[in-house]
């Protein structure tokens, strides 16, 4: 109930300043250091300016070609810190690119035998290497929960599982369907209940003990019963 004017103004404030010091046009992409003069880039802070709405369009344009698909670009190294640059890039529509990536970099740590995620993954490490953090030889987590971002980015850009709804949903399921030619998982839902979804063979089906679901396909939805099968021929 308080008047927002002074906090509207001090954010664009802030945000002039920021573009006018931070954003380097030699890079085409946001720097992490002005006084430093040293026009570093690294993913982080691009991948806040996009994910958070910062960068206009043209600047986001300008981050995933110069930044997120610039190997020049320092890499993350960490599974945890990769959820954010994979988001990013699917809320501005490359869910595909995102997950070829998911299967190159979390695939890896499966090729070499993980059956959990591990806490930082350098692809070009060899042997005991991967085991080693923190100065010590085994000193590295091999099943660590902040890695799983794949789990949330699969559920919600893949299933297309919606937990925010709509004015009319209290959530709502939208497959992608140009990612995988089969896919199948289960998502929860905000109310702790859960909604699966399965695509096989041309045909989607979708399954919830919730109410207040529905299915959208190609702009059409479906409302969902709860405890009935929904299934479609796509």
């Amino acid at each position: 109930g308080k008047d927002t004017k002074r906090y509207e103004l001090a954010a664009k404030t802030l945000h002039k300043k920021i573009d006018k010091f931070f954003w380097c046009k030699e890079k085409n992409a946001y720097i992490d250091s002005f006084e430093s003069g040293k026009k570093n880039v690294t993913r982080h802070a691009n991948i806040f300016a996009v994910m958070y709405g910062f960068a206009d369009s043209k600047k986001t344009k300008a981050i995933i070609k110069n930044v997120f698909k610039n190997d020049k670009v320092p890499a993350v190294t960490t599974p945890y810190f990769k959820l954010y640059e994979l988001w990013a890039l699917c809320e501005v529509g490359e869910v595909e690119f995102a997950a070829e990536y998911i299967d190159s970099y979390w695939g890896g740590m499966v090729r070499l035998g993980a059956t959990t995620m591990w806490e930082t993954f350098d692809p070009n490490e060899k042997g005991i290497e991967h085991y080693r953090m923190y100065g010590g030889k085994y000193d590295r987590s091999l099943c660590h929960a902040w890695g799983a971002g794949p789990v949330f980015l699969l559920g919600k850009y893949v299933l297309g599982v919606d937990v925010l709804g709509s004015d009319k949903y209290n959530f709502t399921v939208t497959p992608n369907l140009n990612v995988y030619k089969n896919f199948k998982g289960t998502a929860p839902l905000g109310d702790g209940g859960m909604v699966e979804v399965d695509y096989n063979d041309g045909k989607i089906t979708v399954f919830t003990e919730s109410s207040g679901g529905a299915v959208v396909i190609n702009n059409k939805e479906y409302s969902l019963i709860p405890n009935q099968k929904f299934e479609l021929e796509v």
